[in-house]
């Protein structure tokens, strides 16, 4: 059987068992913090599994995408390990447990898939007994039920559902073991392939580390397709199976290298067909290169497939792009968003190789020459100061540098570097405690016992009870009302600001925040009387229009949004916003910058649907229910179980917390102003709407008109003759940089004239005021050339910005004279840094004011050798 017909052959087995097939969710866990990415089948399922919220169907069965990073460097040394890998998987919730679950997966593998019995062993929890009877009962032999500690099944992140495990495993052979007369299910050889997890779930743990029972137990097994695939299609391992078999070939025909033939090209093309399998999976559910969370597990596979492609498969250039149309030719038929983001993957990777590639030369060129120093120093560790500066400095990671010295037999002192990267963590979180060492109670732990509602999607000013307050200083206070129009700072969406007054007091509300307890913070400035007690009325009015120009900004991020996946592709996605009073920013994945043209449509298209003036529709929704309508999830958020739907006609729906208009024609009109790269696949456009975007146009307008009337032209003739005045005065500046040119280079003679003699060497040293750089340059190079033996140096002040040229003739330089380091030297007098060659350099200065001092302190630094 093929990949695709046994994938749809195990989620057919259990229709017929009135499970319910589910989609795959995305990679990217859609509103839990407490899971990086999906590891597992059951991980989407959390809340059914814990009871806080309700299954479509009782029981469920999925082919879920999976991401594992913590066996990263066993990829390709075994059968089982994986980065990506599709799961399996039956569910029931609060249905049937163990002896249907037992007796199905035992009729699964025997009667339809028709393997052979005696090649299926059995493990269960060592004092799961209940197991052992059920297996027992289905007509398993006592001596093939394996039982082991370690078949308990944690929780995905560090509290929820779990229990103890059954596993159904298949005997690979002799030749695959370990050889031990005691090699069982259980053992850590490839011989016994653990291929179905059968995990009894009746337990949960809570965050403190208790186990408590389920409401309900539930059944969550988990089989991984490739290895399922690798035992139908009798192979040796699912890298020879036909869901890695045409991304192998391609790898071979760009390395010229065979696999199966050699260890080390056989591994490397594992690990490479494996990490960009894992890669384009990852870039197409939206995460992007980064340095840190799911950013970089998806760059730490990248870098190390390219390091592989280098260092075993000889690749000198950028390939990992190529692989990417043989990752979605064999995955297109059940996961046909890879065509529609395949481009966006395709330049994403292309980015990221090119980047990587040099920090890979540099890096491996460190670490070769200092491995070859050792060798003969007779040393066999790197020390961790050198695996720090090459992750620090360089950006290479660790595990590379770790993977590489054991390539030569080193190894390499992680305790030290964990103990530098600790040390470099620390000073940032006492940099960070300095800039919040303020009377805030943004850090603090707050016993809130009151719940606050908020009303500020629907009402711009209440009656409110004054619940509690902090006074921090003789006009500074937090306070916390209920109910309360403010909405606090989150998804992006900027503060309110407005006022809270009673008989007592005036308070200007400066920014609002969302504690972690749910409490909102209302943090300003007393203006009027004192605040002396709590449990009275008072009265909140936010500032409207200043709320009207946010929410004109916020509901047009999601008509840009949609617009921009209508120009550009289905591979848009929303990787970040700002929503503010004064414009928005919109962070979004795309490979390229965007045409002129596509600016202009994508604008357009905004302006049309403000234009039809659409109802916007705003309604409270069940999670799962949300996300099967269809509307648009963005996988940085944290969602509830119940979230409200922000819909646009039949144009724009997302799960949005934000404040909207009523109507699109209240954003009144939308100008794009820039677009620019804010990372690695991720473009950004800035914008404005509402009273800005009209006074933005007005003032343009205007100036416009000051053009037209000022050089007495039609409007048709006004860009024709800015441009021809500006490539005028272009030339005319070409011409005047021209003359100043020669008359600095006619004043050579005059300097050689002015040369010193200083600790034996002829030196010229002066200061060239108003000169741009690139013509120090020529003046130097003809010096060096009339002095035939000596030092130049020259400095300059050209547009307040100083620098520093030094040159220096190849006998002194032979005879140990450095220009780089005379350069640098003089630079730091004028607040600079820089350098450069032994016989050129230049050197930035902060401070123009101190270059003269600098140049007549030329003999201090000639005197002591440079």
């Amino acid at each position: 059987m093929k990949s695709d017909e046994i994938r749809e052959n195990f989620l057919k087995f259990f229709e017929s068992k009135e499970h319910l097939r589910w989609p795959s969710a995305s990679i990217v866990p859609l509103g839990d913090p407490t899971l990086l990415l999906m590891t597992a089948g059951m991980a989407p399922f959390k809340p059914y599994f814990s009871g806080t919220a309700t299954p479509p169907s009782k029981r469920m069965t999925t082919c879920q995408k999976c991401v594992r990073a913590d066996d990263v460097d066993r990829v390709g040394k075994t059968v089982r390990h994986h980065t990506f890998f599709e799961m399996l998987g039956n569910f029931s919730f609060g249905d049937y447990f163990k002896k249907e679950t037992a007796q199905w997966a035992w009729e699964y593998f025997t009667e339809v898939l028709k393997l052979d019995k005696n090649k299926l062993y059995i493990t269960i929890h060592t004092d799961d007994d209940e197991a052992f009877k059920i297996w027992r009962e289905i007509g398993i032999p006592a001596d093939r039920i394996t039982r082991l500690p370690d078949n308990f099944w944690g929780p995905v992140g560090d509290s929820g559902p779990c229990g103890p495990c059954s596993e159904i495993c298949y005997d690979l052979g002799k030749e695959l073991g370990c050889g031990k007369d005691d090699c069982k299910p259980g053992c850590d050889c490839d011989r016994y392939l653990e291929v179905w997890n059968l995990v009894f779930t009746g337990l949960n743990k809570t965050k403190d580390g208790k186990f408590e029972n389920l409401p309900a137990p539930c059944i969550d097994t988990g089989m991984g397709l490739e290895r399922l695939a690798m035992v139908l299609q009798n192979k040796p391992t699912p890298f020879h199976t036909d869901l890695f078999q045409n991304l192998i070939k391609e790898i071979e025909k760009i390395s010229g290298k065979k696999f199966d033939k050699d260890p080390d090209v056989d591994l490397a093309v594992k690990v490479v067909a494996d990490h960009i399998r894992a890669a384009v999976f990852m870039i197409s559910d939206g995460i992007t290169p980064g340095n840190q969370g799911r950013g970089y597990v998806l760059r730490r596979f990248l870098r190390r497939a390219a390091t592989m492609g280098q260092m075993y498969l000889n690749i000198r250039t950028g390939f990992l792009n190529k692989l990417v149309d043989s990752v979605v030719e064999i995955n297109k038929k059940v996961y046909p968003e890879l065509l529609d983001k395949k481009e966006l993957i395709k330049n994403l990777i292309l980015q990221e190789e090119e980047t990587f590639r040099k920090t890979l030369n540099n890096g491996l060129e460190i670490i070769n020459n200092q491995i070859e120093v050792f060798k003969k120093e007779n040393k066999d560790t790197l020390g961790g100061d050198m695996v720090f500066k090459l992750y620090d400095t360089y950006g290479f990671p660790p595990e590379l540098t770790l993977e590489i010295a054991a390539e030569h037999k080193f190894k390499a002192d992680m305790d030290e570097y964990n103990k530098l990267l600790d040390s470099q963590r620390e000073r940032g979180r006492r940099d960070l405690d300095e800039k919040l060492k303020d009377k805030t109670l943004d850090n603090v732990k707050l016993d809130v016992s009151f719940v606050q509602e908020f009303i500020g999607a629907k009402a711009f000013s209440s009656e409110a009870v004054l619940e509690d307050f902090y006074i921090i200083s003789d006009t500074e206070a937090d306070l916390f009302i209920n109910p309360t129009p403010f909405y606090a700072e989150s998804g992006g969406q900027i503060h309110d600001t407005g006022i809270i007054e009673c008989e007592d007091f005036k308070f200007r509300v400066q920014k609002v925040l969302k504690h972690e307890s749910g409490a909102f913070i209302h943090k300003g400035t007393v203006t009027r009387g004192n605040i002396n007690k709590k449990d009275i009325m008072v009265n909140a009015l936010i500032d409207i229009e200043r709320r009207l120009d946010i929410m004109r900004n916020h509901t047009a991020t999601h008509l840009l949004h949609s617009a921009l996946r209508q120009v550009l592709g289905k591979h848009v996605s929303q990787t970040g916003s700002f929503v503010g009073d004064a414009g928005l920013r919109f962070d979004f994945s795309h490979g390229k910058h965007l045409s002129e043209e596509e600016l202009r449509e994508v604008e357009q298209i905004v302006n049309n649907k403000i234009l039809e003036n659409i109802k916007i529709d705003k309604e409270l929704k069940d999670l799962d229910e949300a996300i099967k309508s269809g509307a648009t999830a963005l996988f940085q958020e944290k969602y509830d179980q119940k979230v409200n739907v922000v819909k646009i006609g039949g144009f724009s729906a997302e799960l949005c917390g934000g404040t909207h208009i009523d109507y699109t024609g209240q954003i009144g009109f939308f100008k794009i102003l820039k677009e620019t790269s804010v990372g690695t696949g991720i473009r950004r456009i800035e914008a404005i709407t509402g009273r800005l975007s009209l006074k933005t146009v007005q003032n343009m307008y205007r100036e416009f008109e000051l053009i037209k009337g000022k050089l007495n032209l039609t409007e048709e003739e006004v860009a024709g003759k800015v441009f021809a005045l500006y490539e005028e005065n272009l030339s005319r500046m070409k011409e005047i940089e021209s003359l100043k040119n020669k008359e600095v280079l006619g004043q050579s003679d005059d300097f050689i004239k002015d040369a010193e003699t200083i600790n034996g060497v002829n030196v010229i040293r002066k200061f060239v005021k108003g000169v741009p750089v690139e013509n120090l340059r020529q003046l130097s190079d003809k010096l060096k050339a009339q002095l035939k033996s000596g030092i130049v140096i020259l400095v300059t002040d050209f547009n307040d910005k100083g620098a520093v040229l030094t040159s220096v003739t190849e006998d002194l330089v032979k005879n140990g004279c450095h220009a780089g380091k005379i350069a640098g030297k003089l630079a730091e007098f004028a607040g600079g840094k820089g350098g450069g060659r032994p016989d050129f350099a230049q050197a930035g200065a902060k401070d123009a004011s101190k270059l003269q001092e600098a140049l007549d302190r030329v003999n201090e630094i000639i005197g002591n050798g440079e």
